[in-house]
């Protein structure tokens, strides 16, 4: 069997995978073909406006909690506020060390409606590895999660 009777095999395949997605990957053909291309299309935009056409509906699910789009928009922007109040502004970075958790996804939305970028730390660091990581960012501040103090 040759190899392009494989590559067509596996396309067939893997087409009613592909039809199941198509909704997904036509909006994300949307977003990414948007006419105005001056039009902000980040992170916060995208949960405000999940929350205005959404809001009952349930955005995050951990364990036994949901929490709606109303409630993930509105807690973000607390932490927004939080972070504006503390001095952070669109080009800052913060690293996040959390593990993971709805706060962690909250955390990294209200950073994003500043635009702040957020640096991912492993978890499973510790010592001279971690500072050597912390270092490399040079966040203005660092979000830790009391189960890793």
């Amino acid at each position: 069997m040759s190899n392009d009777q494989v590559r067509a095999r596996d396309i067939v395949r893997s087409l009613p995978g592909i039809v199941r997605k198509f909704p997904t990957i036509a909006r994300g053909y949307y977003y990414y073909a948007v006419k105005d291309q001056n039009r902000e299309l980040t992170l916060g935009t995208l949960i405000e406006r999940n929350a205005e056409r959404h809001g009952d509906r349930p955005a995050v699910l951990f364990d036994d909690r949901a929490i709606s789009w109303s409630e993930f928009n509105g807690w973000a922007n607390r932490i927004a506020h939080f972070f504006q109040n503390q001095g952070l502004a669109k080009g800052d970075a913060i690293a996040v060390f959390l593990e993971n958790r709805p706060e962690l996804l909250a955390i990294v939305a209200g950073a994003a409606k500043l635009g702040v970028a957020c640096a991912m730390l492993n978890t499973s660091q510790k010592g001279k590895v971690l500072e050597h990581s912390i270092n490399l960012i040079e966040p203005k501040m660092v979000v830790v999660g009391e189960e890793l103090l």
